[in-house]
């Protein structure tokens, strides 16, 4: 009878242990947060200057790490945040967002790092032309600009590695548990950086070569290769576009911690896609998505990559539905299999994933009438798909709804709303807010004829409720989505992340959840193992 009063009383002090540690990486257990800035992870070469007849140069690589503060953990899994932007910086690439400090990723890092994350928000490098009237300009530049970026992520995966190995672990980290998640570009990034593995197979595809020249977007000799781990020198370039070589021999690639890993083991996508999805293939890492299921800039299945600095066709592109299901098709999302698909959506109510999935949008005519096709079927503009358990489709009303006004106040139409976790400064009496930037700045406001009125009503088209409200009940959604994924993805219920000790132990029996000594090899319950050091660990659970 004592034995059994004993190990019931260990029982019942390890299911309260559990409740409450094993809500690490799930719920905030910190309260505040250290941030380390703009910590230099490499150099590479920037391709910014070009934009302003500048030769490519040197630019240091920054991230900023975010750590719970007073932590004692010393093996942490570690998230990497990546922004949005366009491959441009803010202001000139149309938008009020396209750094590591946008609220957005400084928010998802803060709440990262409350759950015992170490999360660190990576910049990454920019600059393609947008502008160009060739699309086969645009569409090389702006592959090669991601390629920068997937090179710079990979970077600062091997920076991360080596502080582990050479500088003592000043970050406290496990270079064995690393997750990729990435906002609207930094999305694309992500994505590339669970499945782009091979250059032969996977950039030498139709629509990634130059249809005036026959050659790749991208040669690693000239851009260095997938990783970033080789130099890449480009023979001649036209720096002032007159048509003339004004540089030779210039270099493009320099490669930094070649000597270690770039490998992931999870990625996430907010609001990003693929280029290609054949670029998924079997046994690589998991990937979650969360995008709007009308999102107008990114393809939510498959369609026009649209980018928001000028509205031009780019390249054809597959979104967060057909990432999802080829992921799932090859059983690389296996480990997602049961997680709940409802979150709290305390903006809009929406926060159901699997009825999200299942909804019709019919399309309408120009009349404002249920479209049909020649037979009177309804034409959809989305038709709902089966619930993947790695995909959340965001449900939130277009301008009209939100506003009962069926165009915006400088009489653009509303656009579906893309990005709604997104918010910044739209002031425009304020003289340091994106509006009066904007309408100040040369980049945007060519001759000066725009407003800061104009801007703050532009940049919100797509969500024209923004605010830092909307903006952090999103990023809790994004969190409560993405935890557990990126829990059961790096297996952080069952690793030396949790549990670091290494005191030695015997197993002595193993009990049931009433105390009783069984098999071990009993189905259809929970069993716990008890060893001699006191210890009890929960073993298995067969439903």
């Amino acid at each position: 009878m004592k034995k059994t009063l004993q190990l019931f009383t260990i029982l019942l002090i390890f299911i309260c242990s559990q409740n409450i540690y094993a809500q690490r990486y799930l719920t905030e257990q910190f309260t505040t947060v250290d941030t380390l800035s703009d910590v230099v992870y490499g150099n590479n070469i920037s391709v910014i200057g070009l934009l302003a007849a500048q030769p490519p140069a040197s630019q240091p690589l920054l991230m900023d790490i975010y750590t719970p503060e007073g932590d004692t953990e010393t093996n942490r899994p570690v998230v990497i945040m990546l922004h949005t932007g366009s491959f441009l910086p803010k202001i000139l690439n149309g938008q009020a967002t396209g750094e590591k400090t946008d609220n957005a990723i400084v928010e998802q890092c803060v709440q990262f790092a409350k759950k015992g994350y170490v999360a660190v928000a990576v910049n990454y490098r920019q600059g393609w032309n947008p502008s160009s009237t060739n699309e086969d300009v645009r569409r090389s530049t702006l592959i090669q600009a991601a390629y920068r970026g997937l090179q710079d992520t990979r970077t600062a995966v091997r920076f991360l590695r080596k502080s582990v190995a050479e500088d003592g672990n000043p970050y406290g980290i496990s270079a064995d548990h690393i997750a990729v998640g990435g906002i609207g570009t930094g999305g694309y990034v992500s994505l590339a950086a669970a499945t782009l593995n091979d250059y032969s197979t996977e950039l030498t595809l139709p629509k990634f070569i130059d249809q005036s020249t026959g050659l790749p977007y991208i040669i690693e000799s000239v851009f260095g290769n997938l990783d970033g781990t080789t130099s890449g020198t480009l023979p001649e370039l036209d720096i002032n576009g007159d048509g003339t070589p004004d540089a030779t021999n210039i270099i493009m690639c320099t490669p930094n911690h070649e000597t270690y890993s770039s490998e992931i083991h999870m990625a996430f996508n907010i609001g990003g896609a693929l280029p290609d999805s054949s670029w998924i293939n079997a046994g690589e890492v998991p990937i979650a998505s969360m995008q709007c299921y009308l999102d107008q800039d990114a393809p939510y299945e498959v369609g026009d990559i649209i980018v928001p600095t000028t509205g031009e066709f780019v390249v054809e592109g597959h979104g967060s539905l057909v990432v999802q299901r080829r992921s799932d098709e090859l059983g690389n999302n296996d480990v997602f299999n049961g997680l709940s698909m409802s979150v709290t959506d305390s903006f809009y109510g929406n926060g159901d994933g699997a009825i999200n999935s299942g909804l019709q949008v019919q399309a309408t005519n120009m009349f404002g009438q249920p479209a049909v096709d020649e037979n009177g079927d309804p034409i959809y503009i989305f038709e709902g798909h089966p619930v993947y358990e790695g995909l959340f489709p965001i449900v939130a009303p277009k301008g009209d709804v939100i506003t009962g006004q069926s165009s915006s106040p400088c009489l653009f139409p509303w656009n579906e709303q893309g990005s709604p976790w997104d918010w910044w400064n739209n002031d425009p009496t304020d003289p340091t807010s994106y509006p009066s930037v904007s309408a100040a700045s040369p980049l945007t406001n060519d001759g000066g004829t725009l407003t800061a009125e104009f801007f703050a009503c532009y940049s919100t088209l797509g969500s024209p409720d923004m605010s830092e409200a909307k903006g952090l009940a999103f990023a809790s959604m994004i969190q409560e989505f993405m935890c557990p994924r990126i829990m059961a993805a790096l297996d952080l219920n069952n690793t030396s992340v949790i549990e670091n000790s290494k005191s030695s132990k015997n197993l002595m029996q193993t009990i049931d959840i009433t105390g009783r000594v069984i098999n071990p090899n009993t189905k259809n319950t929970i069993l716990f193992d008890v060893y001699d050091n006191g210890v009890v660990k929960k073993k298995y659970l067969v439903k």
